[in-house]
């Protein structure tokens, strides 16, 4: 009889702690998913759809310099010793040009210094390249690297000398060489398409579309200074969806890893968009407590799996580089996983 006490207090006692643990891992995952909810609650209705118009690239061919040379010209962006070195002063001095602010005498020196300077030419002859292989760039072309830890574009490639070709098809404008001033400022905007539509980061996506915008701009001064009144409307355009931040909220994307995978798939989305939804889909269980406990789950390994056979190859090798960051997490020991976790996640936030 003592022992069939016994065992039915061991029992109740047993079921208390098992029902403490759950509700402990239940309250500890609402805490941690908190942000995501919330997110979601205050997502305006069809945030996904605002978010794909906001990623796709419209189309460019009557701004951007014709791409008739073979060859990669990634390495703008990515070749710390093709990069321009723009001179002291030159971000004051772009700002007070592009933003028509009243010039000094040492600003007015800058611009005929940058419209003198012929090494913004490789730029122009980079901006004729077919190619754009910034993923085999950044992932240094291997599949087993850390998604999280892929290599971000330059700033100071690409953005700086598109700014520079800015300048100086300006300041060509100025001097009434209409057919300069357009090359230069279509060799800017052939650069930032391409990073748009093929850098393998959002934040190199995001970069590209920022030179459009600057491009952009300065196309509808070119279009007004020329008298093409419909070149200056289609300007316009183009610059308000270059400029315009709607739908791009991504905790949205980690809070609901179903849209993320919608994303992933739809091949019109550039390719930055599109591996950041890879991503997402992992982050959204490892910014879980079953994620910190067990790892990435099965059902999201098979998710991202048919990816790594995509049509793009580019984004085949971030989908297999997403596997192989799956595999690593879920080897780590369970009391290193929260490390390694936050390691990646503290690497894909810059």
């Amino acid at each position: 009889m003592t022992l069939r006490r016994l065992g039915i207090a061991f029992g109740i006692v047993a079921l208390i702690l098992a029902c403490a643990a759950g509700g402990l891992y239940w309250w500890a995952d609402r805490a941690v998913t908190a942000g995501h909810r919330l997110a979601l609650a205050r997502a305006p209705e069809g945030w996904l759809g605002a978010m794909r118009a906001t990623a796709r690239v419209p189309d460019l061919a009557a701004f951007a310099l014709p791409r008739t040379v073979d060859g990669d010209g990634s390495a703008t962006a990515y070749d710390s010793a093709l990069r321009w070195t723009p001179p002291p002063r030159f971000q004051a001095a772009y700002g007070t040009l592009t933003r028509d602010r009243p010039a000094t005498a040492s600003d007015s020196t800058l611009w005929r210094e940058v419209a003198a300077d012929a090494a913004l030419d490789r730029f122009v002859a980079a901006a004729r390249l077919r190619g754009w292989d910034a993923t085999a760039r950044a992932t240094e072309g291997g599949d087993t690297v850390n998604l999280f830890a892929v290599e971000l574009p330059r700033s100071s490639g690409a953005r700086w000398a598109c700014q520079g070709l800015i300048m100086r098809a300006r300041m060509r404008l100025a001097r009434r060489d209409v057919a300069g001033a357009r090359t230069d400022l279509a060799a800017a905007v052939a650069l930032g398409e391409q990073m748009a539509r093929r850098e393998p980061t959002l934040l190199g996506a995001l970069t590209g579309k920022r030179i459009l915008a600057e491009a952009l701009r300065a196309y509808g001064v070119f279009a007004a200074a020329s008298g093409d009144s419909a070149l200056a409307r289609a300007a316009r355009t183009l610059e308000a969806w270059a400029t315009s931040r709607r739908g791009t909220n991504l905790t949205l994307l980690e809070a609901a890893p179903d849209s993320a995978l919608s994303l992933a798939a739809d091949t019109t989305v550039p390719l930055g968009w599109r591996g950041e939804a890879l991503a997402a889909i992992l982050f959204s269980d490892l910014l879980r407590i079953r994620g910190l406990i067990f790892g990435v789950p099965a059902s999201t390994v098979d998710a991202i799996r048919p990816f790594a056979t995509d049509r793009d190859p580019d984004l085949a090798r971030l989908a297999r580089i997403a596997l192989a960051t799956a595999e690593r997490i879920n080897r780590a020991p369970r009391t290193q996983r929260w490390r390694s976790i936050m390691s990646n996640y503290s690497a894909s936030r810059p």
